[in-house]
């Protein structure tokens, strides 16, 4: 089972129609009907924009209460799902905030509605295949990879999908290194479109961090063969003692023992012999005692 990531989507769609997809007592899950607006200004090649994707928004709502009207616009955030079913991508919101914009009712309600806006999209997951191209065609098809995701599905769970991740070719990126394979990044961008190719998402960076000094993770190292993680392999201690069985790093005391002191025979102290003894203390328990033994005075 490999390890849960995130995947926010920030989106604002008209609502098309509204179902009801199960009730549970008083809840009911209601599945509206949207879409994900793509803005086709960005030419790249082996993206198709030309159209928008469906979008089934998943929200709990007590019973008539809350529910948004047909036809009106919304706002939604929440976990951003990518099922493939027959070839074809089904795209899903598990939404965590809704509000509707403005009153249906009015007449004029489609003037006042903003202008769509392209849904940006926060995930985190593990970098697959890179691909670096030629500077002669770079403003077509920018550099770009793979990011492999997996997400928590109530329905079916986990749900793992890939996005295809293009770095903008401009003076902000110019000097961002293409994030090496197996490396776990956190990316934050626009939904540009369908990478043709692959079939998967298209996502044009606005933001990269890059999560780990190592650089290179196992989309699944942190599980065992049964698929559940061993927390004792894991733990910080059995860490720390299996690095330094490898580097051969052993943990020094830092109890310092001092056997004599040689004081110069004008000191009206001649000598001083300071031993330290580890006693065992009837009331706390073990401490560390410091005496004082054959001291002469002249």
């Amino acid at each position: 089972m490999p390890q849960l990531y995130s995947a926010i989507l920030h989106t604002s769609t008209p609502i098309y129609s509204i179902h009801t997809d199960s009730i549970q007592k008083s809840i009911y899950t209601r599945r509206l009907e949207g879409e994900i607006w793509i803005d086709s200004s960005y030419n790249i090649i082996s993206v198709d924009s030309n159209k928008s994707l469906p979008l089934d928004i998943y929200k709990y709502f007590p019973k008539n209460a809350g529910i948004p009207i047909q036809n009106s616009y919304i706002f939604a955030d929440g976990i951003f799902i990518v099922k493939k079913i027959d070839n074809s991508l089904s795209f899903q919101l598990r939404a965590l905030h809704i509000s509707q914009y403005g009153n249906p009712n009015d007449e004029d309600y489609i003037a006042k509605c903003p202008q769509p806006q392209s849904s940006t999209l926060n995930i985190i997951g593990v970098v697959g295949k890179t691909f670096d191209v030629h500077s002669d065609i770079k403003d077509y098809n920018p550099r770009s990879f793979e990011l492999n995701t997996s997400i928590f599905d109530t329905r079916e769970s986990p749900a793992l999908y890939t996005v295809m991740c293009f770095i903008p070719q401009d003076t902000r990126f110019q000097n961002t290194p293409l994030p090496t394979s197996r490396a776990p990044v956190s990316i934050f961008g626009i939904i540009i479109g369908i990478h043709t190719p692959s079939n998967n998402i298209a996502l044009l960076l606005s933001d990269i961090v890059f999560l780990s000094a190592r650089n290179a993770i196992d989309f699944c190292d942190t599980t065992t063969d049964e698929g559940l993680q061993d927390p004792e392999s894991s733990s910080p201690k059995r860490k720390w003692d299996k690095w330094r069985k490898n580097t051969g790093v052993e943990q020094k005391s830092k109890r310092v023992k001092v056997s004599s002191v040689n004081i110069p025979s004008s000191s009206p102290m001649s000598s001083i012999i300071v031993s330290s003894e580890q006693t065992n203390s009837t009331l706390v328990g073990e401490k560390n005692t410091s005496t004082m033994s054959n001291i002469s005075v002249p």
